[in-house]
């Protein structure tokens, strides 16, 4: 498997976002052709370059896979999370009601750094921007990054 191309997102919720984010855009950019007042089109403007930068974040969104970690876009922040910390991948329930999603059992911060093994405790992730309400979609992207850990934790050990 290439995991360097490998991407995941959640396309239903980051389509939906999309149709709002754009509208909003639209509504900006016809709010800007009306010229109603200084303030109207400055609030326009505003509401136009907002949507707009939401917008590419929202198409940014997902996980990627490189040959040394994961990158974790979710729509407010970035998290890189290097192969080297990823002990393994599951599939659990969110703290929202019948909603599942992947999660990253992370090595103790003590164990990555070198320091004494097992005093630390094992640290999880859940990678909520592949969220799903179904337990087999969740279930099938936790299969899916444990098979690209697999193949970038081979690739790092051939000689």
């Amino acid at each position: 498997m290439n995991t360097r191309r490998r991407v995941w997102r959640s396309w239903p919720w980051t389509i939906a976002l999309a149709v709002v984010l754009g509208g909003l855009a639209l509504l900006g950019l016809a709010g800007l052709g009306l010229n109603a007042s200084v303030l109207g089109s400055l609030i326009s403007l505003l509401v136009t370059v907002g949507a707009g930068a939401g917008l590419l974040r929202v198409l940014a969104t997902g996980v990627r896979a490189t040959p040394t970690g994961l990158i974790i876009r979710e729509l407010t922040r970035t998290t890189r999370v290097p192969w080297t910390q990823v002990r393994g991948v599951e599939s659990r329930p969110t703290e929202r009601p019948r909603v599942f999603a992947p999660v990253l059992l992370l090595a103790p911060e003590r164990a990555v750094k070198g320091g004494r093994r097992g005093r630390a405790a094992e640290q999880i992730l859940q990678v909520r921007v592949l969220g799903s309400y179904r337990e087999a979609v969740a279930q099938r992207r936790a299969g899916e990054l444990a098979e690209a850990r697999a193949a970038a934790t081979d690739r790092t050990r051939r000689p």
